[in-house]
């Protein structure tokens, strides 16, 4: 699925999206199947984290009021009740700074650190005829990471060229680097072009 469902979705459940958004998302939902099992998987998957999480502080809440319970019996002599709930609530307290660190710890990369750990793009639009000299300063921008440089140069040469798949693929890579999904999305759509 492309990268940046998977965002729409990650930012979905993180409650992160405009109304816009969420009418994109109820409206793929509904249409798109790929979407809708992604969808379905990402809330699968954080439903099982929760269960997990609650399951792991459960055994620790057990393990701890055994051993409590067996310190209990060999020291034979009554405890207030006031020092269980105090145990109680520590354990709790522990049992949940475990699991949080757990869950912190063991988190995956989001897509965006993944993106931004391996993306290398390679653009070479010298070998194109018109617009050589533009082509050529596009792609020395995109080579030194000016993206924001890039980017009015992009749209000007694609909005002349729109047939140029290169260098829409290349707009679209640009948007994303700027932080523009919703715009590269558009962008990649008219790059993939009609499904056929």
């Amino acid at each position: 699925m492309e990268q940046v469902n998977t965002k729409l979705i990650e930012r979905y459940f993180e409650g992160d999206l405009d109304e816009q958004e969420l009418a994109i998302v109820a409206e793929k939902l509904k249409d798109d199947p790929a979407f809708a099992e992604a969808f379905q998987l990402e809330e699968d998957l954080l439903v099982g984290i929760t269960v997990a999480g609650n399951e792991a502080l459960r055994q620790r809440l057990n393990v701890i009021h055994n051993e409590f319970g067996n310190q209990k019996q060999a020291i034979e002599r009554p405890i207030r009740s006031r020092r269980i709930w105090v145990w109680l609530a520590a354990a709790a307290f522990i049992g949940a700074v475990v699991l949080g660190k757990v869950l912190w710890d063991g988190k995956a990369k989001t897509p965006e650190q993944l993106y931004a750990e391996y993306a290398v793009h390679e653009f070479d639009f010298t070998e194109k005829g018109a617009g050589e000299g533009q082509l050529s300063q596009i792609e020395q921008l995109l080579d030194g990471k000016q993206y924001a440089k890039a980017l009015p140069l992009l749209e000007a040469y694609s909005n002349a060229n729109p047939s140029d798949t290169e260098v829409m693929l290349a707009l679209g890579i640009v948007q994303v680097e700027l932080g523009r999904s919703g715009e590269a999305l558009g962008t990649f759509k008219i790059v993939e072009g009609p499904i056929h």
